[in-house]
């Protein structure tokens, strides 16, 4: 059986590598020593030091990374999930996320619920019924036209912050 993944690669306009090649303009127009004059590859190195440190600051401090020039902020945004149910009385799929991974074990075992397609929830029992999710605030953003933006994390960043929140060892608490 093949597994599907969520949504693939987002498409961009602007990379990295169009960063480099304005960083590299601006050291020309402004006259800058040579001492600035970096390669692409030290450059990658220092973006990637940048987006680790922040991500750091953000997944394992609870931080909040306030960008410059009245642009909005990243953090992790704790909610609580509202069980909604059918007038049947079945859980409404929209009110909670399905595990995938338990709902294919009970598949496997159990092949009356996968005929019936009984789908296994998150109720999130470890972090008492809340969720979190890496989020943009924009509420403090001073752009004008910034409600069409939005920001989604990379898997690989959804995925630290949810083994962060499964480790019962966890202090951090994200405000909500």
């Amino acid at each position: 059986m093949r597994k599907r993944r969520g949504q693939g690669r987002v498409k961009i306009d602007k990379g990295m590598y169009d960063g480099y090649l304005y960083y590299k303009k601006m050291i020309i127009e402004n006259n800058l020593s040579s001492k600035y004059n970096i390669n692409r590859t030290s450059y990658g190195r220092i973006i990637w030091e940048i987006h680790k440190y922040v991500m750091n600051h953000v997944l394992r401090e609870a931080g909040t990374f306030k960008m410059p020039v009245g642009m909005p902020a990243i953090r992790v945004k704790k909610y609580k999930r509202n069980v909604r149910f059918k007038p049947n009385g079945t859980i409404d799929g929209k009110s909670l996320s399905p595990n995938w991974k338990a709902t294919m074990e009970l598949w496997e075992k159990n092949p009356i619920a996968k005929e019936k397609k009984k789908l296994v929830y998150f109720i999130n029992d470890h972090t008492n019924g809340y969720s979190g999710m890496i989020w943009m605030d924009k509420s403090r953003a001073i752009i004008p036209n910034i409600s069409p933006y939005q920001f989604r994390p990379c898997r690989k960043k959804n995925r630290e912050l949810s083994a962060i929140l499964l480790d019962p060892y966890n202090k951090i608490d994200y405000y909500s």
